[in-house]
């Protein structure tokens, strides 16, 4: 670039943090204190976004909430050893819905989760020179994709085997923010750079299926296979730059853009160490590599599509085409879990998360990094409530991306990442066998 950018406004002692930057679903306590996944284990509703034959696991009708709560905090070092970081800021999430064993060998639920919830914020401030004084200008460098899903699932158990479908009805809003810069400034017309923001949102539709099996008296076997989908999104795009540079009288223009998301694949196995403990060991693949790899925006207004068709000196990204480059990438989850037969439960994890990145289109807007994540959970069961709480915290393992990989964004990408899980169930008829 050809001038200094400062991002980091927050390059002091206090901790910022922000929502955690991976396409992750939300999940109840229990499966986040046993490494994330659990695809052969039964929590409730939340494991239907992960394996819904699960539910035929539920030997009762219930309720269930979910409450998660995620700090986050990303770090970029530029070339020049200078180290920046993300916006403080918090990700909420709320789950839940009901399951009824309709019959001995029949289960439906209907529940409401977040599918995704990447969040990245960044401050963004540039230094420029023009004759003897230095102008400062701050903007914000932020994306948010959240996916909610609506999703009614039914199981079957057969014997020793249960099958599940979930059909989910997704929900995305996304929201972008991105400088973009003013060569006229130069020659004393308007700012040096003006905010550029997206809201967008749309629908989308997939299907869950999953399977599970008693292996044999100790091990029981899960797999599962959930749809990408693909969504047409719209909304508005705001900016005064050229409203101010150019007498075009829209600072609103409706826009379009799509969203893509992966097809997935998981497997895992629940063993049963003794009366009192079993473990979990859980892998799940995402095919990121058949997703688009750009994310267009249309803009109705076609001076906006003309300005807009280059990569941006300010930001370094391309603001009717943001590079989306992902590649495939895997999740593996192990836990553990003690439940004595009076008193609590206690439960431990380790996750390692692939980011799918690539080293390409990594930038403020995408920075993720693969995470380490280490889980320690309790729990309370009687006979009609069941109530788990869990801590887990993330360490990112650094990467770095050369200059002939990403010419804008060369430098070492970091992450960590403390989530907070609660989940309630209150079992309606304790009495069904």
């Amino acid at each position: 670039m050809k001038f200094m950018i400062i991002l980091a406004v927050s390059i002091i002692t206090s901790i910022a943090f922000a929502g955690d930057s991976g396409f992750r679903s939300s999940m109840a306590a229990q499966t986040a204190a046993r490494g994330g996944l659990y695809v052969a284990g039964a929590d409730g509703l939340t494991t239907t976004s992960i394996n819904p034959s699960s539910l035929a696991c539920l030997p009762r009708n219930g309720v269930q909430l979910a409450l998660n709560d995620q700090y986050g905090q990303q770090e970029y070092v530029n070339q020049d050893d200078d180290l920046y970081r993300s916006f403080k800021d918090q990700t909420y999430t709320i789950s839940g819905g009901f399951y009824w064993r309709a019959t001995p060998k029949m289960t439906v639920a209907l529940a409401a989760y977040n599918a995704a919830d990447y969040r990245t914020n960044w401050p963004f401030a540039t230094y420029r020179t023009k004759a003897s004084t230095i102008y400062t200008s701050g903007f914000d460098m932020a994306h948010r994709v959240r996916i909610t899903a609506i999703a009614p699932s039914i199981a079957f158990q057969m014997g020793v085997v249960a099958i599940g479908l979930s059909a989910n009805s997704y929900y995305i809003e996304q929201k972008t923010s991105l400088p973009v810069s003013n060569p006229l400034w130069f020659q004393d017309v308007g700012l040096s750079g003006y905010q550029l923001e997206y809201e967008l949102d749309g629908w989308s539709y997939g299907i869950n299926l999953g399977g599970m099996v008693q292996i044999a008296e100790r091990w029981r076997g899960g797999i599962s296979l959930r749809s990408g989908f693909n969504a047409d999104l719209s909304g508005l795009a705001k900016s005064n730059i050229y409203a101010e540079l150019d007498s075009i009288s829209a600072t609103l223009v409706d826009i379009t853009s799509e969203l893509a998301m992966p097809f997935q694949a998981a497997a895992g196995v629940v063993y049963q160490l003794s009366p009192e403990i079993d473990v979990n060991v859980d892998l799940s693949y995402s095919f990121w590599d058949n997703v688009q790899k750009n994310m267009p925006v249309t803009f109705a207004d076609d001076f906006w599509n003309s300005r807009l068709s280059a990569v941006d000196s300010l930001s370094g990204v391309q603001a009717n085409n943001i590079a989306t480059d992902m590649r495939n990438s895997i999740d593996f989850g192990l836990g553990v879990e003690y439940q004595p037969p009076q008193g609590l439960i206690y439960r431990l994890g380790y996750a390692f998360r692939g980011t799918p990145v690539a080293p390409g289109s990594a930038n403020l807007l995408f920075p993720g990094v693969s995470q380490h994540c280490f889980s320690l959970g309790i729990g309370h069961r009687t006979d009609t409530i069941a109530l788990d709480a869990t801590l887990a915290y993330s360490i990112g393992q650094a990467r770095t991306v050369t200059p002939a990989e990403n010419l804008y964004y060369a430098g070492v990408y970091d992450s960590h990442t403390i989530g907070v899980y609660l989940s309630m169930n209150y079992f309606i008829n304790p009495s069904l066998p």
